[in-house]
């Protein structure tokens, strides 16, 4: 897939929709990520919400990126939590094909050891795997719960599947106290998104190449890297 610039313009869904759109005109920005529509999950939105999305992106000539799921984790041993984050994740999928978009956001199950409990992981994971085979769709891991980036490489050595990525964040991972450019050597294969955020060792937000992520010398890896 061709890089592309792109974001969530909502302001921690404070923003309405033409003011995302509008932020995306103004920096020249084809694409956008998206979790809200005027303060409402996506999830939540009816048909008709959907169709005004899609008129409003043609008239301002922009699509969408990526769709945040909006999947909290869940215990993997909580079976009900399961097969409502399943239905969830099915129903998003409906939405995605209406809104034209392919990749999702997605965020692993809350579990403590990856090794010990890889089966039950895999248990949970290959069913959104299966889905988004069967339909066309990618799903990227956002890093939470401060799995580190071991844990990643462990899951898509074992998983191998072209459907599953992960948005590499240098700043979740310098707050998990873990080299940035030992953890992008290790996912480097398995990035699907780039946060383009830099913070201090106190997780204040810096300008890009002010804070403590060595996210400089990161671009340059992705530049060579390709």
């Amino acid at each position: 897939m061709k890089p592309n610039i792109t974001g969530f313009f909502d302001y921690d869904g404070t923003a309405s929709f033409q003011e995302q759109i509008a932020v995306a005109q103004k920096n020249q920005i084809e694409y956008i990520c998206l979790r809200t529509y005027d303060g409402k999950p996506i999830i939540e939105l009816s048909d008709s919400e959907l169709k005004k999305i899609m008129l409003e992106l043609k008239t301002a000539k922009l699509k969408i990126a990526v769709l945040d799921t909006g999947i909290s984790s869940y215990d993997i041993y909580d079976e009900r939590k399961h097969a409502e984050a399943l239905d969830e994740f099915k129903y998003m999928i409906k939405v995605a094909d209406k809104l034209k978009v392919s990749h999702l956001f997605f965020r692993l199950p809350l579990f403590n050891d990856v090794i010990e409990e890889y089966e039950m992981i895999f248990k949970r994971l290959e069913p959104y795997v299966d889905q988004a085979m069967k339909n066309s769709k990618k799903i990227i891991l956002l890093p939470v719960n401060g799995y580190k980036a071991n844990t990643y490489v462990y899951l898509f050595k074992k998983i191998k599947s072209n459907t599953l990525s992960l948005a590499f964040d240098p700043v979740a991972i310098m707050m998990n106290n873990e080299s940035t450019t030992t953890a992008y050597r290790l996912l480097r294969t398995m990035i699907g998104a780039f946060m383009a955020e830099d913070a201090d060792h106190q997780n204040v937000p810096k300008l890009l190449g002010y804070g403590k992520t060595d996210i400089i010398t990161i671009f340059k890896k992705l530049l060579r890297d390709r």
